[in-house]
């Protein structure tokens, strides 16, 4: 005997989600991952369409670098000053989405070709292309975030996996992968028509919430409020994105702009000297901290002086974060001189003529491993970057126990909550 439910299809739409996450799922989509999970529509290129619950591989996100844009309407775009300054680049999972969209940046026609007249012994190289021209298209994906925000950018490729639903009871009826490609080559002789591709995502429930802007209320950490704008930085907690902190015009509150609904890492600068919000019982040479210390050291790059201030651990001691101050010193004044005034490039000179070098206030992430202590870079950003003569001493940097702990709670970042000294 067949029962009908009499329940309402869109009531069911809203159940949909809880409903997949009792159903067993394939070794790529296990129900014990932390992956973000929303119930969406996915349209293709060819006019077909799915609808069912959506996420991408678990600990994968969305990288995204963002386009220049001169019809971006700042009010309601996300800044790339917001996000990231240098590199332009920024990350976010479906949690935070509202809807993609994506369509053509670029569209050609290429043939197959080969190299030839190859030697060693000086002969020209000559590129022969042969065969049907076949079709080629990069896509630009332009994200509504679920605070309104909007962003335009390449996104890196990524497999995105599908538990499609029967409309009418919920149930999961599969699950398809569609791989969100940066470049979609066909075969010769096709066209640009021919290629079928994910042409938007757009979610049917609604995500996480967030606040574009939020005020920051300082529990008992005091400083000039009228040098907000250049005293206070902020850092993304998960992906060590920059983000703007600005003094309201209207009120003269602080705000910190433009997350996509993370918490933050803060430092402000008094009289002075740079100080990062960070826990007191992170700044004790216990082993941990001097195991750390040392492999920070080993680290070969751009930097020449690197002091670790405190350390953060998670995920037993495999997750380690770690604030450092930094500096560059030129070892050959006189060669960098000559270099930067000929050939220019990879070294900094005043208005003045005079070589600088410069110091940064910055977090790295790095994973470990518990058994030999050994770590690897995976993440790194900067709160602040500031220029100095040769000869000056590495100003001191410190942390600021009232700048910790930062929590997003009521649509404000609550700081801090004690009073105690900000310390070395």
């Amino acid at each position: 005997m067949k029962i009908k439910a009499n329940i309402k299809s869109t009531v069911l739409k809203a159940c949909c989600l809880l409903i997949a996450m009792f159903v067993l799922s394939p070794v790529d989509l296990s129900a014990a991952d932390k992956a973000a999970k929303r119930l969406a529509i996915v349209y293709l290129s060819d006019g077909t369409e799915y609808e069912g619950i959506i996420q991408l591989i678990p600990g994968i996100d969305f990288t995204m670098t963002k386009l220049s844009t001169e019809s971006d309407d700042k009010t309601k775009t996300v800044d790339v000053e917001n996000i990231r300054a240098k590199s332009r680049v920024f990350t976010f999972n479906f949690n935070v989405v509202k809807e993609m969209t994506l369509s053509p940046n670029s569209e050609e026609y290429l043939q197959k070709f080969k190299i030839l007249n190859i030697s060693n012994m000086g002969a020209g190289i000559e590129k022969v292309r042969f065969g049907a021209p076949y079709p080629v298209l990069k896509p630009k994906c332009t994200v509504v975030f679920n605070s309104g925000e909007t962003a335009t950018g390449i996104v890196n490729t990524r497999v995105v996996y599908l538990k499609l639903l029967e409309p009418e009871t919920g149930f999961v009826l599969g699950t398809k992968k569609f791989v969100m490609r940066s470049k979609y080559s066909g075969n010769p002789g096709q066209s640009l028509d021919d290629l079928v591709y994910v042409k938007r995502i757009k979610m049917l429930d609604e995500g996480d919430e967030f606040a574009r802007n939020m005020e920051v209320d300082f529990q008992s950490f005091k400083f000039d409020s009228a040098h907000a704008d250049n005293g206070v930085r902020a850092l993304t907690r998960d992906t060590l994105s920059q983000v703007v902190v600005r003094k309201d015009a209207a009120d003269g509150s602080i705000r910190v702009h433009s997350t996509l609904g993370e918490n933050v890492f803060l430092a402000a600068q008094i009289n002075g000297k740079w100080v990062a919000g960070w826990p007191a019982e992170g700044t004790k040479r216990t082993n941990l901290f001097k195991s750390v210390e040392t492999e920070v050291l080993k680290v070969q790059d751009y930097y020449t002086e690197k002091k670790m201030l405190g350390i953060i651990s998670e995920d037993r001691d495999r997750k380690i974060t770690v604030l450092v101050r930094l500096r560059r010193d030129i070892p050959d004044p006189e060669f960098a001189l000559a270099w930067a005034k000929g050939v220019g490039g990879g070294f900094e000179m005043d208005s003045n003529g005079e070589l600088m070098e410069f110091y940064r206030l910055s977090i790295w992430r790095f994973v470990r491993d518990n058994e030999t202590g050994k770590m690897t870079l995976v993440d790194r950003g900067t709160f602040c970057r500031t220029r100095i003569k040769l000869e000056t001493e590495t100003p001191e940097m410190g942390i600021a126990p009232d700048l910790w702990p930062v929590v997003m709670k009521y649509g404000k970042v609550i700081v801090g909550t004690n009073n105690q000294k900000v310390a070395q």
